[in-house]
């Protein structure tokens, strides 16, 4: 999957950073809509989460444009309550969600510098992935376009993921699939909506371990895609128990002793009836031991992974 990523240049540099791979001809140009909100969205970010707004490359048009990341249906007037940002590609034909742009054509490719993946094992070692050359790099996406009453528009897309590679299969089980300008892969996509699993070639890009602190969404700096030695998380020591002496086990078992005693003395006198918890009137029902409310303990999962 991919809910993360870096791209180190202001919205103006970018058609001519695009315009360094030299089969986009013509480099795309960035469109009116984009120019207006400019100055209104930061392009340059080290650390993109979903439902920020990035530059995207149109394919019908050959033009950029700012699309908030999480694509939002047609259909539907506000977000999803489940996350939108990455599409697999086997849903692509059969979710009600993918199949609109699908059918519109709407295809397109999400520049960026870089993307980070979290290893997906009990350390979380965040690692980030980029071209060995520095260029721009393309993540294969899928955009939706809404028109509102004041004839404004607005545009949202999602990330197209598959099953992994082998090679890295130990990373994540998924990941985003990166099109290459001036491949086939790259013309299939863009002008036929045609795409195959994600692939990665080791002569063009590399990994490597990055600083935990991309984890935090506030963190937004250069140093966030620097490569780093991977950090292993230590886990807490339980508290050990010190050990009682013979004179504190005797003074404890003589407390416990009273405590009882009073108690049993005072049942003697006045017996009391015993009443059943509320809600709980059959046998054998006992509440969950937890100090957390059922409703938090809830969790919902997307079907868009």
């Amino acid at each position: 999957m991919c809910g993360r990523f870096a791209l180190a240049y202001e919205f103006d540099e970018l058609p001519q950073q695009i315009a360094k791979h030299k089969s986009l001809d013509p480099a795309p140009t960035i469109s009116k809509d984009a120019r207006d909100m400019k100055d209104d969205v930061k392009s340059k970010s080290y650390n993109i989460p979903p439902t920020k707004f990035c530059p995207v490359l149109n394919a019908t048009d050959n033009q950029l444009y700012f699309m908030r990341w999480g694509l939002i249906p047609a259909f539907s007037d506000e977000p999803l309550k489940y996350t939108t940002f990455n599409a697999r590609i086997e849903s692509l034909k059969r979710s009600s969600i993918w199949k609109k742009p699908m059918e519109k054509h709407q295809y397109c490719a999400v520049p960026m510098s870089g993307y980070f993946e979290w290893r997906k094992t009990a350390d979380k070692q965040p690692f980030y992935l980029k071209r060995k050359d520095n260029k721009v790099m393309f993540i294969a996406g899928l955009y939706e376009r809404k028109r509102e009453d004041d004839d404004s528009e607005h545009y949202s897309f999602t990330l197209i993921t598959s099953s992994a590679p082998k090679g890295l299969e130990w990373l994540h089980a998924r990941m985003p699939i990166i099109l290459e300008p001036g491949t086939k892969k790259w013309n299939d996509w863009l002008q036929h909506g045609q795409i195959t699993n994600a692939e990665f070639d080791p002569d063009l890009y590399e990994y490597y371990p990055v600083s935990r602190e991309v984890g935090k969404v506030g963190n937004d700096n250069a140093d966030l895609i620097v490569k780093k030695e991977e950090t292993r998380l230590t886990p807490e020591k339980p508290a050990t128990k010190r050990s009682r002496s013979k004179k504190e086990a005797a003074e404890g078992n003589h407390d416990v002793l009273k405590l009882f005693g009073k108690r049993s003395r005072k049942v003697e006198k006045s017996p009391q009836p015993v009443k059943e918890e509320h809600g709980n009137k059959r046998k054998g029902v006992k509440q969950e031991d937890s100090d957390e409310p059922h409703n938090k303990r809830i969790k919902t999962e997307s079907n868009q992974k």
